[in-house]
């Protein structure tokens, strides 16, 4: 009784996704000639794609709904919104061989990310549900005769393979790879050939190798203040809450990228500061990264992204950073303590940890200027952050806005900019480990 069940509510899935893209298909064709009717079905698409979680179809639908209701002039509003917030997979590379297509994306895909279907003239086409930020890329291999790459909407990526005769092929998705293959039937014999590598520009090929098995890299977050530490506070916010909303936020992205995390708290606790070093350093760290919020009594109008690692302060307002995340601890200190601290500052690390927070900070302002114009680079600093010390591994400490800032603390509580936040210094993590092996 249960499998039937089972197999009914398949059924019904199956159904329901078809009819979608039959309907989607529909408004397409209809988008340019009658706008509202167009619309209409785009928002019902929407509503069915939400209630199977077909991805693709909400990728689809609200694009629609957003293009037409441009049109016709209507309140989109909560449906741009809705959009803006998608985390969608972003193209990073391809690699194409004698019968094998593959895709990489920054993040693993899902079988709802993608449709695929075929066309007249013998094409084959895959459309993909991410950001596609390149040129279009056209490419000749005796997989087919020509395989094209290219932005076809916002947010929708499309693939054209085009080959001499009518062939037949197997889409799937394995992790962040998506996997286009020839079944056998009705294709050519192919000659073995190199397979090749391109990767970001399609220009510069690269005979591909496989690549060695890479150790998991480890990092530790850790969400700053907790418990009765509150941290600052600004206009009824406190800064605990909101770093730890977007250190969660890091952590679920950084897994989806394929790193090991660990968290020095994941609720509202408190964690003495000596402590959270102390952890990434049993968890045999390959990183180590605190998150804060910053605040100025003195100036309400200081606003800005800034990033500091171990280093004596030299400049007043790393002085008065420094001071603000140390001051709950820093009174319980002896003199044998300070003098430790003091040493530490010396540690080898200073160097490797100022490029990780360059590429911190790099990766945060790419992300945020999309979405917010006004941002304001506060700039890579030194600071004598009592949390960094102890680190035997690259550490940083970022200040992701003043909560002391109006316009600022009421966007540092938005869950789209927390997930801009989180994202742009996943994109810096990665940029930090390749330029690593390069060096």
């Amino acid at each position: 009784m249960v499998s039937r069940l089972l197999v009914l509510l398949l059924l019904v899935s199956t159904y329901l996704s078809g009819g979608i893209d039959d309907d989607l298909a529909k408004a397409d064709r209809l988008s340019k000639k009658d706008p509202t009717t167009a619309f209409n079905i785009y928002k019902k698409a929407y509503h069915q794609s939400k209630k199977v979680k077909s991805k693709s179809g909400v990728y689809h639908s609200l694009y629609g709904i957003i293009s037409t209701g441009r049109v016709l002039k209507k309140n989109v509003k909560q449906y741009r919104n809705s959009f803006s917030m998608l985390n969608l997979p972003e193209y990073k590379k391809y690699r194409v061989s004698g019968e094998k297509l593959v895709i990489e994306f920054d993040r693993n895909l899902g079988k709802k990310d993608f449709r695929s279907f075929p066309l007249k003239n013998n094409r084959f086409v895959i459309d993909i549900y991410g950001d596609f930020n390149h040129k279009t890329i056209r490419v000749n291999n005796k997989f087919v005769k020509q395989i094209t790459l290219a932005k076809y909407k916002t947010a929708l990526a499309r693939i054209v393979l085009r080959s001499n005769n009518k062939r037949q092929y197997k889409v799937s998705v394995w992790k962040n790879k998506l996997i286009v293959e020839t079944d056998g039937k009705n294709t050519l014999p192919q000659k073995k050939s190199n397979t090749k590598i391109i990767e970001n520009k399609p220009n510069k090929q690269t005979l591909y190798k496989k690549k060695k098995k890479v150790k998991t890299k480890v990092i530790v977050l850790d969400a700053g203040h907790g418990g009765r530490d509150s941290g600052a506070v600004g206009y009824g916010y406190k800064e605990k809450n909101v770093v730890l909303s977007i250190s969660k936020r890091l952590e679920k992205e950084l897994k989806s990228r394929g790193y090991k995390v660990y968290m020095t708290r994941k609720r509202d606790r408190y964690v003495r500061l000596k402590n959270r070093t102390s952890m990434a350093n049993k968890k045999k760290a390959d990183l180590f990264i605190s998150i804060h919020a910053n605040a100025s009594p003195i100036r309400r109008t200081a606003r800005g992204l800034e990033v500091y690692f171990l280093s004596p302060a030299k400049t007043a307002r790393a002085k008065r950073a420094a001071a603000k995340e140390n001051a709950y601890e820093m009174n319980e200190m002896g003199w044998k303590s300070q003098k430790m601290f003091l040493n530490f500052l010396n540690r080898e690390k200073i160097i490797t940890s100022n490029k990780l927070a360059i590429d911190l900070q790099r990766g945060m302002l790419d992300k945020l200027k999309k979405s917010y114009s006004d941002i304001r680079d506060g700039g890579v600093r030194k600071g004598p952050f009592w949390v960094l010390v102890g680190a035997q591994m690259p550490a940083a400490l970022v200040e992701v806005g003043y909560m002391s800032n109006k316009k600022e603390c009421l966007r540092l509580q938005n869950s789209h900019y927390q997930r801009l936040v989180a994202k742009g210094m996943a994109d810096g993590i990665d940029r930090f480990f390749i330029n690593s092996r390069r060096h």
